[in-house]
């Protein structure tokens, strides 16, 4: 399956091999494949880039492209360190990138094992009730009840009129029903979810009529060659309209969450640079007048 990537990594190596003897390097014995101005390319680092399965034809293809882009690098790796004038500007930068990457993994690392990601109710309703209108709907939500049964379903009347009462009673009642006759059922009272998630579900037909539908205590039905679908919307919001704060709960624990790692983050800091003044760590120099 490798032979030809092999063959291609072979020739490249012969090629690399005389540059690095070229340049005075030593070359290695090993798994070693490829050296260029003394990096070493590794057989495991060619095999761990081929598919399971990938033909040969495929194999040559993607060995070669991976070989000269990691020798390319390097060269131009190499070249730029012996030919760019502000080298030192550059290093100066990366030293920085680098400082702030350990920071930044630093802090998450503190953070993760000092701080809850737990964010309270109360809080959290608190946050909801100020910033509620800042949660807009992006699509229409309902509380009811649906069923998708087939057309010549018996019962369908007293499915209306559980549907109707919508006491616990007659929602027993309908489940059990929905057991044995519905390809579809949801009962959804308790909780809101999305009308266009409930209607993929649904005979697809030009009768549906989303703003029919969202009437708070409407049962609506409609039906194609085979299936009936009737559903009862007892709740209903509307795009734009504030998330209500169940359907909003995990965007809101998100910020929160946010807000109080900033806020540890910000004290970690100020008691790590209060300690070391304190301790001589951090001596001020007398400031130019």
């Amino acid at each position: 399956m490798r032979r030809s990537a092999l063959y291609v990594v072979s020739v490249l190596v012969f090629v690399l091999a005389a540059c690095s003897r070229d340049a005075g390097q030593e070359v290695r014995e090993g798994d070693e494949i490829a050296e260029v101005a003394g990096h070493f390319l590794r057989q495991a680092d060619i095999d761990a880039i081929i598919p399971p399965g990938c033909s040969s034809a495929d194999s040559a293809r993607i060995a070669e492209h991976y070989i000269r882009r990691w020798a390319t690098d390097w060269l131009l790796y190499d070249n730029a360190q012996h030919n760019l004038s502000d080298i030192g500007q550059i290093e100066q930068m990366v030293e920085e990138y680098r400082k702030s990457l350990m920071i930044y993994a630093y802090e998450q690392q503190v953070v993760n094992q000092k701080m809850s990601a737990h964010i309270a109710d109360e809080e959290l309703q608190q946050f909801y009730d100020h910033y509620a209108v800042d949660f807009p709907l992006q699509e229409n939500i309902v509380k009811g009840t649906i069923i998708v049964m087939p057309k010549q379903a018996g019962k369908q009347q007293d499915v209306r009129q559980w549907m109707k009462r919508n006491d616990a009673e007659s929602l027993e009642k309908l489940q059990k029903y929905a057991m044995s006759y519905a390809t579809y059922y949801d009962d959804f009272n308790d909780q809101w979810k999305p009308l266009s998630e409930l209607l993929r579900n649904t005979p697809q037909t030009a009768d549906i009529n989303a703003e029919d539908i969202m009437t708070d205590g409407r049962i609506s039905e409609w039906s194609d060659s085979t299936l009936l679908c009737i559903i009862s919307v007892n709740k209903s919001l509307r795009i734009g309209q504030a998330k209500p704060f169940e359907y909003a709960r995990q965007e809101m624990s998100e910020i929160l969450l946010n807000k109080h790692k900033a806020d540890y983050l910000d004290q970690f800091e100020n008691n790590i640079y209060d300690d070391a003044v304190r301790t001589g760590l951090v001596n001020r120099i007398r400031q130019k007048q």
